[in-house]
């Protein structure tokens, strides 16, 4: 229950002892997983809602009543309400820059296009004990052809080819790419 709304709750189940499987070539693949007790375990609850009771012998390592992470994402989605005011302006900006020079400025500008004209996920950092999934803003040239002319589908084509987030294979062309 957040703000007098029920909320669902995300996943709560611990998974077994074993060895992690992980998704593609996860680099943490084959590595056993550890035994999770009680006292492993936080429990984050709202203060009207009942502490569910550990197994009998154990106690929970601590017990939160913490909405930082609810209230972080209620201010994702706001922002995201808020920017359709400076869409426009934003588009504006990038196509200004289009032609520009500058290799950071210029890697900006392709990841705007993308962003706004491609169904992708942006995304973001990654860190050496993640998998290697791409997205807007981590595509490399070894992802992207571009081609005058497929005689199949049309001119200035885009074609994508990488692993994105949860390991769904992207492979499709875009047309009509003719400012990339």
């Amino acid at each position: 229950m957040w703000e007098k709304n029920q909320q669902p709750v995300g996943n709560y189940k611990i998974e077994p002892l074993g060895l992690f499987r992980g998704l593609g070539k996860h680099p943490k693949m084959g590595r056993v997983k550890k035994r999770i007790n009680p006292e492993d375990i936080i429990i984050n609850i709202g203060r009207e809602t009942q502490i569910p009771k550990p197994p009998e012998g154990h106690h929970w390592k601590e017990v939160r009543h913490d909405n930082k992470q609810d209230e972080r994402d209620r201010q994702k989605y706001e922002k995201a309400r808020k920017l359709h005011r400076f869409i426009d302006k934003i588009r504006e900006n990038y196509q200004t820059d289009w032609k520009n020079k500058e290799m950071r400025i210029h890697q900006r500008v392709v990841a705007l296009y993308f962003i706004c004209k491609l169904p992708r996920h942006v995304g973001k950092e990654k860190y050496e004990d993640e998998t290697d999934t791409v997205d807007c803003c981590s595509l490399r040239v070894e992802h992207i052809k571009l081609f005058e002319k497929i005689n199949t589908i049309g001119e200035n084509v885009v074609e994508f080819d990488f692993l994105g987030k949860d390991w769904y294979q992207v492979n499709d062309k875009e047309l009509n790419a003719q400012e990339i």
